[in-house]
């Protein structure tokens, strides 16, 4: 009889979650995506969220500098509250992810574990995701990046499936990680598609309100995302880093859309002796180097390929750090787990390459992160060269956090992370904003080169 008793209460669990999904469904015009089902009890998806909590404040080392603590606290306490029956992970993250935008860093959050393989499966199994590249701008309305499906670049989107499409954007940005608003809006712009896929789900078929003269009329999408284009680690080491000569060799455009290179960096540097050969060969003036598309990697691409050419005198890539004691600190003996400064003493000695004796300019932009704002930073700081870009201000905070851990999630097997370091740039008291702009001009989000036009324009006085 207790047998029969407990499996008539898991088919109950699996009724209850499966009933739950349906209406989620169908009150937003999409399916619930094809994902696993396996559910868990309502007092382990509890206990696991207090225990990440825990872990995240065991873990960080300037939490209370950058997070509202009471709201943090909060919002757990919201999503407790929501747990009320049994779920599967697809749903434990969409509860979770609320957490995203409160921890305001790049660095700390909670995902699908193995996401873009999760989505490659579900697309076998006939799932769709909508084949548009978008924009978001500042008041979270929806645009079409690139020409798609016959509808023209910079067409706004009013409606996804009679959704309002602000509504959608909006409940985006509060399951997204990032340091701020800006951030986390423009980080939803870069991976549309699967971010709607896990908040709303796959759709047979898109149905998209748009505006024609002063009508809005809709238009239907039956194709499906190309995943495999989508994801990073596909992308060729040339659309990675790029190099070319302008206006007759006086300047030099330099792309780093990435700084992270786990393959290797012998490729990179080949082209950074290159370039910076050719620049002196031609005589040029000036290199810009774009990382408005560069989210981040390893401070060694652009510590030997870029200030080995052009850094003139020694410098430094940080004061200091702040992180938690390990058992190898010999600095803090009876410490470990406690918060410590760590001066960072060490100078970046003059390489003996021959010097690039050009200006040297820096266009950041909607997505430069992590290790690109601490490039950024010491440009600045060091006044190696000037910082160029729309806004005032980089969309990022002037210090960066790094070296992040993975917390244990054991019912839900979601990923969970939190950053060990603090990085304080050169520049005391400027951490929490983003790196002052030089020259401030328009970057159009539906023409990237227009930036580099007028930048150049303005150098060479065309």
């Amino acid at each position: 009889m207790k047998k029969i008793t407990t499996i008539i209460l898991l088919c109950l669990f699996y009724i209850n979650s499966s009933f739950s999904q349906s209406n989620v469904s169908k009150s937003t015009g999409f399916d619930y995506p094809s994902v696993a089902t396996e559910v868990y009890s309502p007092d382990s998806i509890k206990a696991e969220l207090e225990n990440l909590i825990k872990q995240i404040r065991e873990t960080h080392p300037n939490l209370l500098m950058i997070v509202d603590y009471e709201e943090l606290l909060r919002v757990k306490n919201e999503i407790l509250k929501q747990i009320t029956a049994p779920m599967n992970q697809l749903d434990v993250f969409r509860l979770f992810s609320l957490l995203n935008p409160i921890l305001s860093d790049g660095h700390n959050g909670i995902e699908l574990p193995e996401r873009n393989k999760q989505v490659n499966e579900a697309i076998k199994l006939g799932d769709r995701l909508l084949p548009l590249s978008v924009h978001i701008d500042k008041d979270f309305r929806l645009f079409v990046k690139t020409s798609s499906n016959g509808i023209a670049s910079g067409t706004r989107i009013h409606s996804i499936n009679g959704i309002d499409a602000i509504e959608i954007t909006k409940h985006l940005e509060k399951h997204t990680r990032g340091d701020n608003s800006d951030m986390r809006r423009n980080w939803i712009s870069q991976t549309f598609a699967k971010k709607l896929w896990e908040q709303y789900g796959s759709s047979k078929s898109f149905v998209l309100g748009i505006k024609e003269g002063e009508e809005i009329k809709e238009i239907t999408i039956n194709e499906n995302i190309d995943l495999f284009s989508q994801r990073s680690g596909n992308k060729s080491f040339e659309d990675k880093f790029s190099f070319e000569l302008l206006a007759d060799n006086q300047v030099g455009y330099f792309k780093a859309n990435t700084f992270y290179l786990p393959e290797g960096n012998k490729e990179l540097y080949a082209l950074t002796d290159s370039m910076f050969s050719t620049l002196r060969d031609k005589g040029s003036k000036y290199l810009i180097i774009d990382i408005r598309e560069n989210g981040g990697g390893f401070t060694d691409l652009w510590i030997e390929g870029i200030f080995s050419h052009t850094a003139k005198k020694k410098w430094q890539s940080m004061s200091h750090f702040i992180g938690r004691v390990n058992e190898t600190d010999e600095d803090f003996p009876g410490r470990i787990g406690e918060v410590a400064i760590y001066d960072f003493k060490d100078e970046h000695e003059v390489s003996n390459k021959p010097k690039f004796d050009g200006e040297i300019y820096v266009i950041v932009g909607r997505r430069t992160y992590s290790s690109a704002i601490q490039f950024a930073s010491v440009i600045k700081d060091s006044q190696f060269g000037k910082i160029v870009g729309q806004e005032a201000r980089t969309y990022a905070r002037g210090c960066s956090t790094g070296r992040f851990v993975n917390h244990e999630m054991k019912t839900s097997g979601l990923r969970a992370f939190t950053p060990e370091h603090w990085y304080q740039r050169n520049t005391e008291g400027s951490c929490m904003t983003g790196v002052a702009v030089d020259i401030q001009l328009p970057d159009n989000p539906f023409n990237e080169q227009e930036i580099v036009d007028s930048l150049v324009r303005q150098l060479t006085k065309e």
